[in-house]
């Protein structure tokens, strides 16, 4: 009995920074970002071609259960260029609009065994703000929505890939983009969408 109480105490002690150090995570990752392009009017049209992404994430550990699914809180920071090609009549010019976004949320992980392969899900709501080169930057209601896994190579360190979609909350008659006195419809419907395809690490502590 005294050698198993022993040995209990033994592996506490071993297993316990472990799990200690899985309670927060911080991530960071880059990647290419792409956006819905919006409709074309009477003015003239614009082009949204791929650009750059930045993700920086904090994950706070909720709860977890007997199947080994466990449950994070998500602190996202995200930003990602957005190049613009406008056409009116014969005049065309380039430009960008730099995006960030803030939210917060839930990530759910199932994986038996996370230290070698770790799926996950993740869901956010937050706000995005948009500044357009040539116009008054404006801040809309946004969230998203994330499936992305971890291959942990440390205790500690993981190289993090994620698939990420935002869906932000634009009037259909809202315009973000005016340039030389002339001004493009925003978006098409309701819900301006854009993702990010972003490779990182992870560190855990």
């Amino acid at each position: 009995m005294k050698k198993l109480l022993t040995a209990t105490a033994l592996l506490a002690t071993v297993t316990s920074p472990a799990l200690a150090q899985q309670e927060w995570r911080l991530s960071v990752a880059g990647g290419p970002s792409y956006a819905s392009n919006p409709s074309k009017d009477d003015n003239g049209e614009m082009e949204l071609d791929s650009g750059t992404a930045l993700q920086l994430v904090a994950h706070k550990f909720q709860k977890g259960n007997r199947d080994g699914a466990r449950l994070y809180y998500e602190f996202l920071y995200a930003q990602n260029s957005i190049d613009v090609d406008v056409e009116a009549g014969s005049d065309s010019y380039d430009s960008s609009i730099a995006a960030k976004h803030f939210q917060i949320g839930g990530t759910y992980e199932w994986a038996e065994n996370p230290k070698v392969f770790d799926p996950y899900f993740a869901m956010t709501i937050g706000g995005s703000h948009y500044s357009p080169d040539s116009s008054d930057s404006e801040t809309y209601l946004s969230g998203s929505l994330a499936l992305g896994t971890r291959f942990w190579v440390m205790d500690q360190l993981a190289i993090r890939l994620d698939a990420r979609v935002f869906g932000t909350v634009i009037d259909s008659s809202t315009t973000i983009f005016c340039q030389n006195n002339s001004c493009f419809i925003g978006i098409d419907g309701s819900l301006w969408l854009q993702q990010q395809l972003t490779a990182g690490v992870t560190w855990a502590f």
